[in-house]
């Protein structure tokens, strides 16, 4: 995955708002956008974790006898999201196809502004084909002060021809109701912390619980993301943000559209399939 900054405008306030070319071809077994999206849900639902778990146990070869390595990733990996599991919803509300785009949307931060996306909630999730709750990801960016602020992910995917598509609008009053819902910032501040507690990681986010605890906000970017499949990514995809973010009192707009080069759909059943596989 590869995304290339075609425009960008440097807004009131700090705000930033860009736009993303990629490319992805579904047709080629080996394409990188795929293989980095697989890696990606991997990771989110903690194979890394199993995979530290897997060599502690080859550590020890008495012990490692007694297990099938091999088999315990392919048991890990059947937990994840399963296309086939359903088929009978609209396309729209296919939660691999949802989920893809959130993992897109984190990709690209990361990648282009070096926002850290510390392992996320998904592995604590009770039913892999339900949406995770909170924030659709959640990261740190460096700030010139270096005391990284809080980025609150939210993402809509939309193949919609259009610009800006229908879902522009309902992600802008998302992002507005940031400040608004302190009570959700402490929880999903208090469930990364768990996720991350044994990392440097965790005295940035005890600071920000602090300030929390004060009643006060915390260093915050807001980091509104539309996933454009295979529709051409515009500027005008991102203007209902633009116009209701850009005020004084909001945390820094951090705005993306991105085109990922393949349609939604056919992506999110692709990379999740892909995923599931030994």
């Amino acid at each position: 995955m590869k995304p290339r900054i075609v425009e960008q405008d440097e807004g009131k306030a700090g705000h930033r708002w860009t736009v993303c070319i990629n490319i992805c071809e579904l047709q080629n077994a080996a394409d990188p956008t795929v293989a980095h999206m697989v890696n990606a849900v991997r990771d989110a639902y903690g194979e890394n974790e199993i995979l530290a778990e897997v060599a502690a146990i080859e550590a020890d070869p008495a012990v490692a006898q007694s297990f099938d390595i091999a088999s315990i990733i392919t048991g890990f990996r059947r937990g994840l999201p399963s296309p086939d599991g359903e088929a009978k919803k609209p396309e729209n509300l296919r939660n691999y196809r949802s989920e893809t785009s959130e993992f897109v949307a984190r990709e690209t931060l990361k990648l282009v502004f070096n926002v850290t996306t510390p392992p996320t909630l998904h592995a604590t999730k009770g039913n892999a084909l339900q949406p995770l709750l909170g924030y659709d990801g959640w990261g740190l960016l460096s700030n010139t002060d270096s005391t990284p602020a809080l980025v609150l992910i939210q993402v809509k995917g939309s193949d919609e021809d259009a610009s800006p598509p229908a879902v522009a609008t309902d992600l802008a009053d998302e992002c507005l109701r940031v400040v608004t819902e302190v009570d959700k910032l402490a929880h999903a501040l208090s469930a990364c912390l768990l996720r991350v507690k044994t990392t440097p990681l965790a005295g940035y986010l005890l600071k920000m619980l602090e300030a929390v605890g004060r009643n006060e906000l915390p260093a915050m970017v807001v980091a509104p993301v539309i996933v454009r499949g295979h529709v051409t990514a515009q500027m005008s995809d991102l203007q209902p943000l633009k116009d209701s973010l850009s005020m004084q009192d909001h945390p820094i707009a951090l705005g993306v559209s991105i085109t990922i080069g393949a349609p939604l759909e056919k992506l999110g059943y692709a990379v999740m399939s892909r995923a599931r596989q030994s």
